[in-house]
């Protein structure tokens, strides 16, 4: 045997080395393993972030159609499945689409905004902007979303003379602007 080889075994049958080797392995792990973590995170949330801005893209493109048609034309109310399944380890704590019309918020009819892991909201203008308002209640509210969440939507172009009550916005009376109303048509 080599007595210059680092892993030869003393009188006693030890292994010479391979502690300090384990050990100074092992502080390496425990240096890196957070900054691992925190980058497969950040690469997480990043994809959850594009995966939502993607979808809410597709929502606002059907959204525009509906809103540029004419009304009761064929494109007047169309349906549109949207799917959001957040990466592994990350939390979308809200996505809001539109507002009540009438309410203080009115304003937040022309945008969408949305939160993950507690990070400051999101806000996504279209080019074109136009109010959106859903059922009676003003906004789609979806929260704390961690595994896949699919819903199927009605939009429907609502003209500011429209008074009938079986319109999934009924009760727009006092609404003078033309906005497109979402109808939640399954929670799959």
């Amino acid at each position: 045997m080599d007595s210059n080889d680092p892993l030869r075994l003393d009188t006693q049958g030890a292994v010479q080395g391979l502690p300090l080797s384990l050990v100074i392995a092992m502080v390496l792990v425990i240096l890196v393993a957070p900054i691992a973590f925190e980058a497969l995170h950040n690469f997480s949330e990043s994809t959850s972030r594009s995966d939502i801005e993607n979808e809410l893209n597709r929502f606002n493109e059907i959204a525009l159609v509906v809103y540029s048609s004419q009304s009761g034309g064929f494109t007047s109310s169309l349906t549109h499945k949207i799917e959001f399944s957040p990466a592994s380890g990350v939390r979308i704590e809200h996505i809001r689409i539109g507002a009540d019309l009438r309410g203080d918020e009115y304003y937040k009819a022309n945008f969408t905004e949305y939160s993950i892991d507690g990070q400051a909201y999101m806000i996504m203008n279209s080019g074109q902007r136009f109010p959106i308002m859903v059922d009676g209640t003003g906004s789609l509210l979806i929260e704390d979303i961690t595994t896949v969440f699919i819903r199927t939507l009605r939009l429907s172009l609502i003209e500011p003379n429209a008074s009938e009550s079986g319109l999934p916005c009924g009760g727009n009376e006092g609404i003078e602007v033309r906005f497109i109303c979402v109808e939640v048509i399954d929670n799959a």
